[in-house]
């Protein structure tokens, strides 16, 4: 398999930032089981009741787990491929979540100030260095908005990799960063996976624009 290489932002520490629904980001997010009961679907979260109306007389029930879980952190919220590992970091009030697939990797980025994607990007490429790095603008629909970020193309000893990043704008004092990378195949298109997880996330994300 070939190796991902993944930027680890340094982000600066800061304090005051506004309050948000408290929740454990450490934790795996539980899996989602559908349950068929007499051809009708339901899901329920893995360790949750669930409690059907009605007289339930010798019921056909059939079990099987989501190929998905549901991620939520109280201001964010979006399902990705449960095959993919689940990692958290918080340092001085700021976090990352990461969910890594076999050749891509989704990351939600929550910094404690306004931060503008091209400082992002800047410290991006000075890691991977400038010759090895193409900077170019992208677009993606994201919830119902289409929204307009920046695309590096890297190629690095030989592979291509591509990260994108799109800030969610959701705070007039923090930033909310959402980004894909995807390492590409040698004829420089996507994989698969990268393209469905990139959709999923993108396609059921949900956005609390009270911050």
């Amino acid at each position: 398999m070939r190796k991902i290489y993944i930027v680890v932002l340094t982000l600066l520490a800061y304090s005051g930032y506004a309050q948000q629904k408290k929740v454990d980001g450490a934790k795996t997010p539980p899996a989602i089981y559908i349950l068929n009961v007499n051809g009708k679907e339901y899901s329920v979260n893995e360790g949750e009741e669930l409690k059907l109306d009605g007289n339930l007389n010798n019921p056909t029930v059939t079990v099987k787990t989501a190929d998905y879980r549901k991620f939520d952190n109280g201001t964010v919220s979006f399902n990705y491929k449960s095959n993919a590992t689940y990692q958290f970091e918080e340092t001085s009030g700021n976090k990352t979540w990461t969910f890594n697939g076999s050749d891509d990797v989704v990351f939600l980025f929550e910094m404690a100030v306004k931060v503008k994607i091209e400082a992002i990007v800047d410290q991006v490429v000075s890691q991977f260095g400038k010759k090895n790095c193409k900077v170019e603008t992208a677009n993606k629909k994201i919830g119902d908005k289409m929204v307009t970020g920046k695309k590096i193309n890297v190629t690095l000893a030989g592979q291509k990799l591509v990260q994108e990043y799109y800030d969610l704008a959701l705070s007039d004092s923090k930033t909310f960063i959402l980004a894909f990378q995807n390492l590409r195949k040698d004829d420089g298109s996507m994989s698969k996976d990268g393209v469905e997880e990139a959709d999923l996330v993108a396609t059921t994300i949900k956005l609390d624009q009270r911050h």
